[in-house]
C-alpha cells in the first residue's frame, strides 16, 4: 500500500479508536461515579471526539514529520 493511504487509515483509526474509548469512559463515569443514566448526544459523543482526535494526530503527524527531517 502507498505510504499515504497508510498515514490516512492510521488516523480514520485513531479516532474511531478514541469515540470508542471516549463513549466507554462516560457510560462509566455516569453510571458508576455521578448514578446518572447515560445520555447520548451527538455533539459530546461524536463531535467532540472526532475534533479531538484530528487535533491530536494532526500534531502527532507534524512533529513526526519534524523529526523525521531533522535525521
Amino acid at each position: 500500500m502507498n505510504n499515504t493511504v497508510k498515514k490516512v487509515l492510521s488516523g480514520i483509526l485513531f479516532v474511531v479508536i478514541l469515540i470508542v474509548i471516549w463513549n466507554l469512559f462516560d457510560l462509566i463515569w455516569q453510571t458508576w461515579f455521578t448514578r446518572n443514566g447515560y445520555t447520548f448526544s451527538m455533539q459530546y459523543h461524536i463531535l467532540y471526539p472526532v475534533g479531538l482526535g484530528v487535533f491530536v494526530f494532526l500534531v502527532m503527524f507534524v512533529f513526526t514529520v519534524a523529526r523525521n527531517k531533522k535525521k
